[in-house]
Order: structure tokens, then sequence, then C-alpha cells
């Protein structure tokens, strides 16, 4: 085991390697200083921000701030004010009930993104699918659609789909239900009742 002697030095003189606290033989206290001298100026500065004077409200950082005063402006203007809760509460959105009032082949649930919570269709004489596509609005009649969902119905029979809360079915453009006597090719069949919940 090996030992180095610390350099030292006398009250007054510091040693250059040695940071000192105590620097003058009256007891005169020094600020510690990596990048200048030690000196009772540097120290009457020092008590001008740090101690010495009634303590104040923070006043922008000045010499005129005691440290308690500082770090209350630092946390004022920070903390406090980042983790300030807002009053306002948030209200999420409803779901919204959309039914047909006649009989009819389409039904645009929603014309913008959203979720399906459930949709449901009464087929009239004529059997055919209720399709669920992801669209702004009703295709016209002989469009090739894509749908997310087809169910079929057989004449005068009701049927849909519905989803558990929390995992809905998302749609990016809008839900729009189709009957249609096929599946890829929209082709408008009249149903007695379509409905359905989104949001």
């Amino acid at each position: 085991m090996s030992y180095q002697l610390l350099p030292t030095g006398t009250a007054g003189s510091p040693n250059v390697s040695v940071l000192t606290v105590q620097g003058s033989a009256s007891g005169t206290a020094l600020p510690v200083s990596l990048v200048g001298a030690a000196t009772s100026a540097n120290q009457t500065a020092l008590n001008g921000v740090v101690g010495g004077q009634t303590d104040a409200a923070f006043t922008g950082g000045t010499a005129t701030s005691t440290l308690s005063a500082l770090l209350r402006g630092i946390y004022n203007s920070t903390v406090a004010t980042t983790n300030a809760i807002s009053s306002t509460s948030v209200v999420p959105p409803s779901p919204t009930f959309v039914a047909t009032t006649s009989a009819g082949p389409s039904l645009a649930l929603k014309t913008s993104a959203g979720s399906l919570y459930s949709a449901n269709a009464v087929a009239g004489s004529t059997a055919g699918y209720l399709l669920l596509v992801d669209v702004a609005s009703v295709p016209p009649s002989g469009t090739t659609v894509t749908p997310k969902q087809a169910i079929y119905l057989p004449p005068n029979a009701s049927g849909g789909i519905s989803f558990q809360l929390g995992l809905q079915q998302p749609f990016l453009n809008g839900v729009i239900a189709l009957f249609s006597s096929s599946i890829y090719t929209y082709t408008p069949v009249s149903a007695a009742f379509i409905e359905g919940i989104v949001q």
C-alpha cells in the first residue's frame, strides 16, 4: 500500500494545488475559486448574492437576491409552472347511435375517422350482405369496395356485429354501412332497417 502526501499551504498563501476555505490568519472566510483568486472583493460580491441580507422576494437574479429567494425564483419559474394542473376537465366523446328512418340500401354512420361499436340490419324480402366500409360517403352503385366486415342476411332476417368496449374497430376515413347483393361490388338492395353505434 502506498501513500501520497498532499500539498499544503499557510494561511493567506494557499498552495496552488489546494482548494482552501480559510484564507487568512484573521479568520476571514474567502470563497473557493477554480478560475480566479480568493480575494476579499470576491467574498463581498458572493455575500451580496447568497446571504447577509433580509430574505426578500425573488428579483430576477440580481445581486440583491438572497440564496433562498433565488431558489424560490427558480422553483416558481420552472417546477411550479411546469407541473401546474389545469382545472379544466377533459370529457371524452360519447358514442353516437345512428339509424335509418325508412327502408334503404345504405347508412352513413360517420363521415370522418372514428370507431365502430356495433352495426345491425334487418333484411327486407331480398337477401343481402351488410357491408361496413372505410370511406367518407356512400359510394355510387357498381363501385368496387373492400369491406372491413360482411354479414350475410337471408330475407326478412336480422343480424350484425358488435365489439367489446375498448376493442372497437377503427375506421380511418368514415364508417359507411351498405346493404348489397354482392360483397366486393356495391349492388344496392333495400334493407328494412340499418343502425349502428360509432364514436
